[in-house]
C-alpha cells in the first residue's frame, strides 16, 4: 500500500518536470498509513488499516481484517 502510494509520488513528480515544471511547482504527496487493534485474544485478531494521502485533494481508506490466528486465514464475517 505504500509502496504504491510512493510510486504515484514519483510518477506525478516526475509529471511536473516533464510538462515544464520545477522541483519547485512540485507539492510532495502526503502518505500515511497506521493501523488499530480492534480486538484480540488467543483465537483471534481483528484490526482497521487506514491510508491517507493528500496533495490537492485527499481522500482515505480503511481496510478490515479478521485473522484467526490458529491457521493464519482471514476470516469473512457473515
Amino acid at each position: 500500500m505504500l509502496d504504491e502510494a510512493k510510486q504515484r509520488a514519483r510518477e506525478y513528480q516526475e509529471a511536473v518536470v516533464a510538462t515544464g515544471g520545477s522541483l519547485d511547482d512540485y507539492r510532495p504527496m502526503v502518505i500515511d498509513v497506521n493501523y488499530e487493534i480492534t480486538y484480540q485474544d488467543d483465537k483471534l485478531i481483528s484490526f482497521i488499516i487506514t491510508k491517507f494521502e493528500s496533495l490537492a485533494s485527499a481522500y482515505t481508506e480503511q481496510y478490515f481484517y479478521n485473522i484467526d490466528l490458529e491457521n493464519g486465514k482471514e476470516l469473512n464475517l457473515k
